[in-house]
């Protein structure tokens, strides 16, 4: 499945560590990565993880952007305080996100035997493994 076109906030890293923060809200991921990787910072960053809001059909394809969000102001906060500690890994937030709803985490390497399995993991309410490598989460 591709995710060129998802958008959301995406952040990009040195050798694991942080170095930039951004979103992608007119365009995809896609086009933003492609433009970090010429532009001054191209020679700065070695790999990226995301926060996408456009959820996935069960065709494998993103849905459309939603127009609006209707969440209460402590969701937005919940949800940004989530995305920031699953970006930033800081060492003293041991709790992880405060998600409220279920989350896909959309990872890079095989999860499951069968290869052309999905490579997703959902999570209710419960923190993250620590120390675990880059995914990709979206929020449903």
């Amino acid at each position: 499945m591709s995710f060129w076109d998802q958008r959301g906030i995406y952040a990009l890293y040195r050798e694991f560590e942080l170095v930039y923060v951004g979103q992608a809200a007119e365009r995809g991921f896609g086009p933003r990565l492609v433009e970090h990787s010429k532009g001054e910072i191209a020679e700065r960053w070695d790999r990226f993880s995301w926060f996408g809001f456009r959820l996935v059909n069960q065709t494998q394809t993103l849905r459309l952007m939603p127009r609006a969000f209707y969440v209460s102001g402590s969701t937005v906060l919940n949800h940004v305080e989530g995305v920031l500690v699953e970006i930033a890994e800081p060492r003293l937030n041991g709790q992880g996100g405060k998600w409220k709803r279920k989350v896909t985490l959309y990872h890079p390497w095989p999860r499951n035997k069968d290869p052309f399995g999905p490579n997703t993991t959902t999570v209710e309410d419960e923190p993250l493994e620590e120390g675990r490598p880059r995914g990709r989460v979206q929020v449903t």
